[in-house]
């Protein structure tokens, strides 16, 4: 008989007591055996509670001290009492994996039987974790969570499967079990858990991987100390986050594989961290449950058959930096940009809301007009240009059409758009997920007597293209940001343009000192949609007097702009204001990706 190794010890046995679920997961990778199916190919019954009692004894005797019970859900199995009662008298711990709808009815038998209870919980939003299990039964999980508490159960984990859609949840699930812990004086635990990667699940994982590296990168900036756990099988972390402690596996970093890892074309993203018995005895200690990979256990050769995964566990090691193997043998390492699905999905939606934003502005009399991206300007520091050698000559990208969209209102034309190509600088704080140095914006200029009008239009613009989103407007910003720029002096909030508010007459504000820029407020407005900041607008500033002391205040060379003050001095015509919507950020907005590089076909920054 061969047992398990001592520092082997921590390799647990993945017992499946039924090979259906009641709930369908987004992410179950049925295909590699997630739910431990046996083969297809495989003729096999289920087993009675007494042969899987004798399976369990043989596994046992090998030096297996951790059983996990697992499905597709265990607590549909009409034998589950029968076995956990056998479980309980040959492991140390005995845990249970559960999706928790059935939790109510075998209350009693995991309070006697159990030592811990894992329970799915991937959202605290009921709308999110309905559509992630495909289930509405999910609605009550955090009830039946609950219930557990009260039921007096001393050890419950909750399983978190991080994935780009719930990344927002995971907090919340932090305060959920803060207040049980409380409340119940209990000791909740949550499992942090990488999606996992089939070839069923190919576009699903794809679309909603993150790796766990960025969560523990984000917990240290927050100050909170990520340690690693020292374990059999993927490489594991742990914090204390605001009193609650967080598991993370990580799959993408180390692995534990074994020789026949080296030549497997479906190299798996787990490895290899336990052994597996399904509901009919099939045994393995791979993901996959190819049928070449495992074995059916029977009376005549069982020991055998055990012998045989145990000594592949025993030789397992550990393996670093796996995660890249897994990618290049999947085929996941060089996917173009732009086929990747949730990158398709953004790209329809953008050609879709240029359309809409397009029959808007036709139908409400804008005309669309293209303006200039070269200038032999130098900019100032908070309008910038970027140098482009052309020709053995210098020119520079405008940042944006600010001033060619005044002078088309100074010059007679009342309603102006344009998708227009802007430009901004990266500094070293700018992450790249939500900030691009090219970028697209709808920009609107157009004559209107006060800013609740150009606010209105704002707003009904956005409606027609965005639908049911929640559009809100944020009126009356400061003048200044009240912090000192690259050159010394303050720094405009929008821009130098932006008209100045008396609040109390609704006239122009009079500015004749540098502090009085630190007490006004402009006619301006911020757009938000979903809660999510996507452009700005204002008034402009209809006095040449006025617009030549604002430029005076922030330092700004009026020869510059002089044929713009030339032309504004001579203006006597209704005034003017705009704003510009970023459509990436619009679409982040829509969409929640949470990359903004997902909005852009070409991203030539990676």
């Amino acid at each position: 008989m061969i047992t398990l190794l001592p520092e082997k010890k921590g390799t647990f046995l993945r017992a499946s007591l039924c090979d259906v679920c009641n709930f369908s997961c987004e992410y179950c990778a049925k295909d590699m055996g997630m739910e431990n199916h046996t083969p297809k190919c495989i003729e096999a019954g289920l087993l009675s509670a007494e042969e899987y009692g004798r399976n369990l004894e043989r596994i046992a005797a090998r030096g297996f001290e951790i059983i996990s019970f697992t499905g597709g859900e265990p607590l549909l199995c009409k034998d589950f009492a029968l076995i956990a009662q056998t479980a309980r008298q040959l492991f140390k711990v005995v845990e249970i994996t559960t999706n928790g709808s059935k939790l109510p009815e075998h209350m009693e038998t995991i309070r006697k039987y159990v030592d811990v209870l894992k329970i799915s919980v991937d959202a605290v939003d009921d709308d999110l974790r309905v559509k992630i299990t495909r289930r509405p039964e999910a609605r009550d999980t955090l009830h039946i969570v609950e219930a557990c508490c009260k039921a007096g159960i001393a050890q419950i984990g909750l399983n978190f499967v991080y994935m780009k859609q719930n990344e927002d949840e995971l907090p919340k699930l932090i305060e959920f079990v803060k207040r049980l812990n409380k409340e119940y004086n209990g000791n909740i635990y949550i499992s942090v858990l990488d999606l996992y990667y089939s070839k069923e699940n190919d576009t699903f994982w794809r679309e909603q991987f993150v790796n766990l590296k960025k969560l523990r990168q984000s917990l240290a900036k927050r100050g909170i100390a990520v340690h690693r756990r020292l374990r059999v099988g993927c490489d594991s972390y742990y914090c204390i986050w605001d009193g609650v402690r967080v598991n993370m596996k990580d799959s993408m970093s180390c692995t534990h594989r074994s020789e026949i890892c080296s030549d497997c074309m479906g190299y798996c993203q787990e490895g290899i961290y336990s052994l597996k018995h399904s509901a009919s005895g099939w045994l393995s200690v791979c993901p996959s449950n190819d049928a070449k990979l495992g074995a059916l256990l029977r009376d005549d050769d069982a020991e055998s058959t055990i012998d045989r995964f145990v000594e592949i566990l025993n030789n397992i090691t550990r393996v670093p930096d796996t995660g890249s193997v897994f990618m290049e043998k999947n085929g996941l390492c060089n996917m173009p940009h732009m086929k990747k699905p949730r990158v398709k999905e953004c790209l329809v939606l953008r050609n879709e809301i240029k359309k809409r934003a397009r029959q808007y502005c036709e139908e409400h009399g804008f005309l669309e007009f293209d303006t200039p991206v070269l200038t032999k300007y130098a900019g100032e520091p908070y309008n910038p240009t970027f140098p482009v050698l052309l020709e053995e000559e210098t020119v520079r990208l405008v940042d944006s059409p600010q001033v060619y969209k005044m002078l088309l209102m100074l010059s007679g034309y009342d309603r102006y758009y344009q998708f227009a190509h802007c430009f901004r600088p990266i500094v070293h704080e700018d992450a790249p997920e939500t900030h691009l140095r090219e970028f697209m914006q709808l920009d609107i200029e157009m004559k209107v007597d006060s800013l609740d009008e150009l606010m209105d239009s704002a707003r009904e613009l956005l409606q027609h293209v965005c639908k049911d989103a929640a559009v809100e407007l944020v009126p009356y910003l400061p003048l200044t940001t009240g912090k000192k720029g690259v050159n010394g002096k303050i720094m405009p909030e929008h821009h130098i343009f932006a008209k100045p508010a008396d609040l109390r007459t609704g006239r122009e504000r009079t500015i004749s000192e540098p502090e009085d820029l630190l007490t006004v407020k402009t006619e301006s407005f911020d757009i938000l949609l979903n809660g999510i900041e996507v452009g700005g607008g204002d008034m402009r500033i209809m006095d040449v007097s006025m617009q030549e002391s604002m430029m005076e205040l922030f330092g700004v060379e009026k020869e510059v702009y002089r044929g713009y003050l030339q032309e504004l001095g001579r203006y006597q015509g209704r005034p003017f204001g705009g704003f510009a919507i970023g459509l990436e950020r619009l679409i982040m907005a829509m969409t929640g990706v949470s990359d903004i590089r997902e909005t852009i076909a070409f991203d030539t920054w990676q």
